[in-house]
């Protein structure tokens, strides 16, 4: 009992004494929170350029593919083409070729036949003394 009569006994200057401890505490808190928030708005801005970051990396591995790609096909377009182009070169040379064989053979056989003109001049000079 003598504890519960001493405690009523400063129950006045116990009473003044928690509200000044308050106050005190309550301006460091305004203070803290500050602090706080500022502390937690730094770090969310970390977090966030950090996942910007990610992303980017992200974005330009897919641009890299994608271009990858891209190239890939445009130089299998190319080397078709070139494939292409060499095989109607070939052809035409071939053509040509055969075309020569051809003309040389018509000329040797039909226009320019050494035994079909020698008669015919034969012929001719034949006509020409009978004249």
């Amino acid at each position: 009992m003598a504890t519960l009569a001493g405690l009523q006994a400063r129950s006045s200057t116990v009473g003044s004494e928690y509200y000044s401890r308050n106050s005190i505490v309550d301006s460091f808190r305004k203070k803290e929170n500050s602090a706080s928030v500022k502390i937690q708005s730094w770090f969310r801005g970390c977090q966030v350029r950090a996942y910007i970051r990610h992303l980017n990396r992200t974005a330009t591995i897919i641009q890299k593919w994608w271009r990858g790609f891209l190239g890939r096909k445009h130089y299998q377009l190319i080397v078709k083409v070139a494939y292409y182009t060499m095989m109607m070169n070939l052809y035409n040379a071939m053509a040509v070729r055969i075309q020569r064989r051809w003309r040389g053979y018509k000329v040797r056989k039909y226009l320019f036949n050494y035994f079909y003109l020698k008669e015919y001049l034969r012929a001719v000079s034949e006509t020409n003394d009978a004249i």
